[in-house]
């Protein structure tokens, strides 16, 4: 029994620093450059992805308002582009030929605008973390969102 405690102890104590150290970070995220508008979004997306080696013409960002309640908050996804069709479809169909895949951007702004740091974290998104795993790969979350909170607010890449 006694181990037992000590195992809930331990898992409590982990458990506290790393959704502290999470929370920690999303805050400093916020305190990154703010973006007011469609083409300073844009501007910003070109920036931060040729950092990270992803093509920026492939990456699609558009900016939402606070009020705007189709998305909780800024998030990334891929989707293909069929060449031929031209239309999209299915990231899972994508074979870098006909169908190329492109990044979705959705960047939530708020009050006083969007940030650099939403970005950041979802570009990075983009270029380590597709396609998302299923059933228990739904654990990597546990490492993919610190890996992309430590590099928006340090550009220090975790690959």
């Amino acid at each position: 029994m006694d181990e037992l405690i000590e195992l809930v102890k331990y898992i409590s104590g982990a458990a506290a620093v790393y959704f502290g150290l999470l929370t920690t970070g999303s805050l400093l995220e916020i305190r990154s450059e703010r973006i007011h508008s469609e083409e300073q979004l844009e501007k910003i997306v070109k920036e931060e992805a040729e950092i990270l080696d992803l093509n920026p013409d492939r990456i699609i960002p558009t900016l939402y308002e606070a009020d705007d309640n189709k998305i909780k908050g800024s998030r990334s996804r891929m989707i293909g582009f069929n060449l031929e069709k031209e239309e999209w479809t299915d990231f899972e169909a994508v074979d870098n030929s006909i169908i190329v895949p492109m990044g979705i951007l959705d960047i939530k702004k708020f009050k006083n605008g969007a940030r650099r740091g939403h970005v950041r974290h979802e570009l990075y998104h983009l270029k380590t973390h597709f396609p998302v795993g299923k059933g228990l790969k739904k654990l990597e979350w546990f490492y993919k969102e610190p890996a992309a909170i430590l590099y928006a607010i340090t550009g220090i890449s975790t690959i």
